[in-house]
């Protein structure tokens, strides 16, 4: 495990926690950074906020908004923030890039990957094979543009060329319904629900997901550094139940995540989220995770995801258990998903 220096470990197990909660030496005031505009996709924070679970375990949350999964990596390492949110493959090009910083799950919230090209459905493109020579949306350091091989490869089409066009986030939406454009990269969940504001019907929108392709490896995560973990443990494990509750809330009633979220922001769009929301949980909502419960780790699989990434990024072997910790979850029966 990460967490595996001996002394460490032994000192946890043998000292008797006096009380619940995080303790009273530790860390309690918490900030989070997500990956991006606050939706439904973040609602088991606000969840946890809002109904006092955080509170309960004697925490003090901070929630903020971000500005894309790699802004979450850095200010998460800097310090700025306590816990980031945000995609796999960022956090772990960011730690091969800042070895002595490193991050690490402490919460699996996302079993499948979400990433995707999310297309209009009117520009023939069915399959990655039809990624040839389209315009899609992505800049070098983008989770998409950075990724891309790994759909290419798995659909057995690595020779497949996209035309990548740059533009910024607001301006993506109009210029695929104008033509401009035929596509963009990201998550499921954050690329086609602009896609529908913007005036397309869901039908209309076309979602090539990685996961259809070979590519099996995790989603977003909640993560923190290996220094903050270690100092305060009893906070890291206390954030994760609260999170987990929220999530679990999320799953059993997705009108607890819609209240949540126009309670945080009023000018929420009811019909993008629900929208966003059965996006969301084609990927939470995984064969695994109904069977052996949410927000843990495989180390076999984890190994593998990494993997994958290793050979798009020629980057030197890592072991899948320097990448998360699966310590400070809650026991098992407290992470069993409603049946769906």
């Amino acid at each position: 495990m990460l967490f595996g220096r001996q002394i460490f470990l032994g000192a946890l197990l043998a000292t008797p926690l006096l009380m619940t909660g995080a303790q009273a030496q530790e860390q309690s005031n918490v900030r989070m950074l997500m990956d991006w505009i606050i939706a439904v996709q973040h609602s088991p924070f606000l969840i946890a906020d809002q109904k006092g679970y955080f509170e309960e375990e004697g925490i003090t949350a901070k929630i903020d908004p971000g500005k894309g999964s790699g802004f979450a990596a850095i200010n998460t390492a800097n310090g700025v923030y306590d816990f980031g949110w945000g995609d796999l493959t960022t956090m772990l090009k960011f730690n091969v890039e800042n070895p002595g910083s490193e991050l690490v799950i402490v919460y699996q919230s996302v079993d499948a990957t979400a990433l995707a090209v999310v297309a209009a459905g009117d520009r023939g493109i069915e399959t990655p094979a039809d990624l040839n020579g389209k315009k899609i949306n992505g800049t070098p350091g983008g989770v998409g543009f950075d990724t891309i091989g790994l759909l290419l490869d798995g659909a057995g089409v690595p020779d497949v060329k996209l035309e990548w066009v740059t533009a910024s986030p607001e301006l993506i939406p109009s210029m695929i319904v104008r033509g401009d454009m035929d596509g963009t990269t990201g998550y499921t969940f954050t690329q086609a629900p602009v896609l529908l504001d913007a005036g397309l019907k869901a039908d209309d929108i076309k979602i090539i997901k990685y996961s259809d392709y070979n590519v099996d490896i995790y989603g977003p995560a909640l993560f923190t550094t290996r220094a903050y973990a270690e100092a305060n443990p009893e906070t890291v494990k206390a954030v994760v139940k609260a999170v987990n509750r929220g999530t679990l809330d999320m799953l059993s009633n997705p009108q607890e995540a819609y209240d949540a979220l126009q309670t945080f922001d009023p000018l929420m769009v009811p019909t993008t989220e629900e929208y966003r929301m059965g996006l969301l949980r084609q990927h939470m909502l995984t064969e695994s995770v109904q069977e052996k419960g949410i927000g843990a780790v495989d180390d076999a699989r984890m190994q593998h995801s990494v993997d994958l990434m290793r050979e798009v990024f020629d980057w030197e072997p890592i072991a899948a258990s320097e990448v998360y910790s699966n310590d400070f979850l809650p026991p098992v029966e407290e992470r069993m998903v409603p049946k769906s």
